[in-house]
């Protein structure tokens, strides 16, 4: 089926960076603190939120009538969000989504709700493809430092609630960080403001799509920079014709420098396999020191 067109990259704040806390309190949005009983997710569970399968993440048998479930992403810099879903399972009474830019603990700082011109990005899960069609568009202010999700949960009696993912798109706030490495169009040179996407391709079919790496920096060189996709319906390459691979070693990337073309195949399951949305994730990464 077409979706709409992806608003954005998706935040990949299991390796950026971001820490993420949840909590099981009775909130309200005047009194979000973190205390003592609130859990730093792991990587692993950072990871589990941003795949697009059902295992269970953060789950919370509520009992009271007030009972609720929270998320917290404190980012390293200023981001701009624009756009969100977030699917448990369990029913709900309410959501509330916040972002504060100046926030040092959950609780200080100034705090605002986003407008949701379609919808609230909270879906209790009911499908595969819920992942791509449940994405809403957040508008904020301006950029924030730390995002809140809470869902409130119909507890009469006892109601499990549990988190399936959490995805967040948005990318950096211009000038917020000195040294970045980016993707961009080979043709132009812009960056991708959304993620590489190949539509409504045919089941049995390889497509395949080019980019390329930039470093922002105006001083500093990037070195020991690699490419790496681990997918089962997707490989990259340093030529058009292959070979195709999971990983590539870029090398050394001086300030402002372009790297050379690269190459993404998405290649389709065969006919008759079950039709869903797939996604590609390439992740860059440079030796320690270079971002800020």
């Amino acid at each position: 089926m077409p979706y709409d067109t992806l608003p954005d990259q998706r935040i990949p704040y299991d390796i950026d960076g971001t820490v993420v806390y949840t909590s099981t309190d009775n909130p309200n949005t005047a009194t979000l603190a973190l205390h003592e009983a609130d859990v730093q997710l792991d990587d692993t569970q950072m990871q589990e939120l941003q795949d697009t399968d059902t295992s269970t993440v953060v789950s919370y048998l509520a009992s009271g009538a007030d009972g609720s479930s929270i998320l917290w992403w404190f980012f390293p810099e200023d981001r701009i969000v624009s756009a969100a879903v977030f699917i448990f399972t369990g029913s709900t009474t309410s959501t509330y989504v916040g972002g504060s830019s100046d926030t040092a603990n959950g609780n200080d700082g100034t705090w605002e709700a986003p407008s949701q011109p379609d919808g609230t990005p909270f879906q209790v899960y009911s499908a595969v493809d819920l992942w791509r069609s449940g994405i809403r568009p957040l508008s904020f202010a301006g950029s924030i430092k730390t995002l809140v999700a809470i869902h409130a949960l119909n507890s009469s009696g006892a109601d499990t609630s549990v988190w399936v993912l959490a995805h967040i798109y948005g990318h950096t706030d211009a000038g917020a960080m000195t040294n970045d490495l980016i993707f961009i169009d080979p043709d132009t040179s812009d960056e991708w403001t959304a993620p590489d996407d190949f539509g409504d391709q045919p089941l049995g079919t390889s497509v395949v799509d080019t980019f390329k790496v930039k470093n922002t920096s105006v001083a500093d060189t990037a070195t020991g920079v690699t490419l790496q996709c681990d997918d089962d319906d997707f490989v990259i390459a340093e030529d058009s014709g292959g070979p195709w691979v999971t990983s590539i070693d870029v090398g050394s990337l001086g300030p402002e420098v372009e790297s050379d073309t690269y190459y993404v195949r998405c290649t389709s399951p065969d006919v008759g396999s079950p039709l869903e949305p797939r996604f590609a994730r390439i992740i860059v990464t440079c030796d320690a020191g270079f971002f800020e």
